[in-house]
């Protein structure tokens, strides 16, 4: 036993080695002169450096939860490693989380060439066990996208076949998310983009331009259509990411700066988590996700313009008219901001600078003294009291319950009842 336990521990520490040695080459952190150093030591840790070697990036919607949480990071690894290809010269060789992005790095090792239909296969085998883990560990359906680099017999070049990979995963934001995208596919989406591109920089100013002339016109037939055209014309100039999220971000600079000479200020609607938003968007989700959000938000300008002059409290008093009338009901902050016509994050910022409390409060404060008036009745249930007041979970109503009144709801009942 005392062996078994040495020789776990060895293979633990060799598995570690290779595993930081692969992870140099895939994000080409050695100099040049450590190349023979680094063949020598793939060779002792049994790698075989004449094989086919690729990399196939997975973006998942709940990376995070096996990059925190250690046990749930151990099992995955475990499992994915393990996964059969169905492919007897083909096999997973190691796998790493990259920290930049949350991205899952599979190393693919191959006795024979890869194109890309072979390509597509394994990374299909990749996804269905990614979704199977998913399912089994952490209880959720998940949306994995995934993107292939090249297979190539310079093991020198995993780090080109990494890059490639990334560039192909960037595709999930123009395709949608859920799909497998190989390199050759992006360098063809980007053939049939840039064959298109004959616009100049004057043409997205105009575009940008057309955008405020909706705003202060009130119009909001067309605006859908030019915001679309709007990113189309960024589409057409890159499909980097980067780039993007920083066309996106000059755009709404431009849009901003074009209102303001027509005397429209947009402070308090375009907020400083815009910017952070609008990265989210475009790094995890697609672009229609973006369209509906840049959508929403020149819908929540016209909004905001069209009623400049309306008094404040005629907006709280919608709000808090709607909360009250749906209290008990699973309504949340963005129910209440489309019923006021505000964008969720202005009106989130609005009703707390107005009322000095934000609506999470407001409605848990509202739910709270409902549910007091409701105990004071001999013949009301704690439970039926929670339902009632929008609380599906009663341990939640009884926590936070007690948070606000310092006991829980059926010591707050009895002692009325003992008052009476």
């Amino acid at each position: 036993r005392e062996y078994e336990s040495y020789r776990e521990k060895a293979q633990v520490g060799l598995d570690a080695i290779k595993s930081n040695l692969l992870r140099k080459l895939v994000e080409n952190k050695y100099e040049e002169s450590e190349r023979e150093i680094i063949l020598e030591n793939l060779i002792q840790n049994d790698i075989s450096i004449n094989d086919y070697m690729g990399v196939i990036s997975c973006q998942t919607n709940n990376g995070k939860d096996i990059i925190y949480e250690e046990m749930l990071r151990n099992k995955f690894y475990e499992s994915i490693l393990h996964v059969q290809i169905d492919n007897e010269y083909v096999s997973i060789t190691d796998l790493f989380i990259s920290n930049e992005s949350d991205i899952i790095c599979l190393i693919i090792s191959s006795k024979i060439p890869i194109d890309r239909n072979e390509s597509i296969k394994i990374a299909e085998t990749v996804k269905e066990n990614l979704e199977r883990f998913y399912i089994k560990f952490v209880s959720e359906i998940c949306t994995i996208s995934i993107g292939i680099g090249n297979f190539f017999k310079n093991i020198f070049k995993i780090h080109e076949s990494y890059m490639q990979s990334k560039r192909a995963l960037n595709l999930k934001f123009f395709l949608g998310l859920g799909k497998i995208a190989h390199i050759n596919d992006y360098y063809n989406f980007k053939k049939i983009y840039s064959t298109e591109n004959n616009s100049d920089t004057s043409d997205g100013f105009r575009l940008i331009s057309i955008i405020a002339d909706s705003i202060t016109e009130l119009e909001c037939n067309c605006l859908k259509g030019n915001i679309y055209n709007c990113l189309n014309y960024i589409r057409m100039q890159t499909l980097e990411l980067e780039q993007v999220y920083i066309k996106a971000i000059e755009m709404i600079m431009i849009l901003n700066s074009m209102l303001f000479e027509k005397d429209i200020s947009l402070n308090g609607v375009l907020m400083d988590s815009t910017h952070t938003e609008i990265q989210n968007i475009i790094f995890t989700g697609t672009f229609n996700d973006l369209l509906n959000y840049l959508n929403d938000t020149v819908i929540s300008i016209v909004n905001y313009v069209a009623r400049k002059t309306t008094d404040d409290e005629c907006i709280i008093s919608q709000a808090k008219k709607f909360i009250d009338a749906h209290y008990s009901e699973n309504i949340t902050l963005i129910d209440v901001s489309r019923f006021v016509s505000l964008s969720p994050t202005y009106f989130s910022y609005f009703f707390k600078q107005k009322t000095g409390h934000s609506f999470i409060k407001y409605l848990t404060s509202l739910r709270i003294e409902k549910a007091k008036e409701l105990l004071r009745n001999p013949d009301s249930l704690v439970k039926e009291v929670a339902m009632n007041v929008g609380y599906n979970d009663i341990r939640h109503f009884s926590k936070t319950f007690k948070k606000i009144e310092g006991i829980i709801p059926s010591e707050f009942k009895y002692s009325g009842l003992v008052d009476e």
